[in-house]
């Protein structure tokens, strides 16, 4: 999605990726890399850091020198504001994609201004708009109740990961080789951040929309645009 977006819709053309050296990072920079070049762009660079973490003004200051359009950024929630407040102290003019490790709204505070203007994708968990599903108000009020706060994506991500292991025991059973067979069954789940679709693999998929950092906030892009049109 990020990769379709920073071309079709950003027109964007050169890119550089920063990447943790783990596979969770490995996999969405491939991904994002192969589309984004499948589309005709070009990435000059993909450099990689240590899982270990460490200091990262050296390979922010490389991938700013580079000068592409953008940097894509995948890695943890620190290590991506981090990178995100060296790109910017040093000036760095592009734009700045990334994943929903930035997502949680503690990170976007803790990144301060540096993060507005900052792009990325996440499943869409919209709590105040005019047509929020019914068991989306039903979580967040009883989180609310709960917690004296408002729910943010991972804490629904949660919250749908004990309803699918739930689903997937009662449709199986609890013995081992009985809940992976009712994981295997759940098909179509109505979580709170979505349909939850699982492949062959096991593997969850999820249909996520585009977000931009602005005055401090996560703003769903198409949905913004769809409320300025209406």
């Amino acid at each position: 999605v990020m990769a379709r977006y920073a071309y079709d819709n950003l027109s964007l053309r050169t890119g550089v990726i920063l990447a943790k050296q783990e596979t969770y990072a490995k996999g969405i920079q491939q991904v994002f890399a192969e589309e984004f070049q499948r589309k005709g762009g070009k990435i000059l660079e993909a450099i990689e850091f240590p899982a270990s973490g460490g200091a990262f003004e050296a390979l922010t200051e490389r991938a700013a020198m580079l000068k592409p359009d953008f940097v894509y950024l995948a890695g943890y929630a620190e290590e991506v504001s981090a990178m995100i407040r060296d790109l910017r102290a040093q000036q760095y003019p592009g734009l700045i994609l990334t994943t929903s490790s930035i997502a949680a709204a503690t990170t976007i505070v803790k990144t301060g201004e540096a993060a507005e203007g900052a792009y990325f994708t996440q499943t869409s968990f919209d709590t105040e708009g005019a047509k929020v599903p019914d068991n989306v108000r039903t979580f967040v009020d009883a989180f609310r109740a709960k917690y004296h706060e408002a729910p943010d994506l991972y804490a629904a991500h949660g919250y749908d990961a004990v309803l699918v292991l739930a689903e997937a025991i009662r449709q199986g059973g609890d013995s081992a080789s009985a809940f992976w067979k009712g994981m295997r069954s759940v098909h179509e789940f109505p979580g709170v951040t979505g349909t939850l679709q699982f492949d062959d693999k096991g593997d969850v998929a999820k249909f996520p929309h585009v977000y931009i950092v602005t005055g401090g906030k996560a703003v769903d892009v198409e949905a913004e645009r769809q409320r300025q049109i209406e």
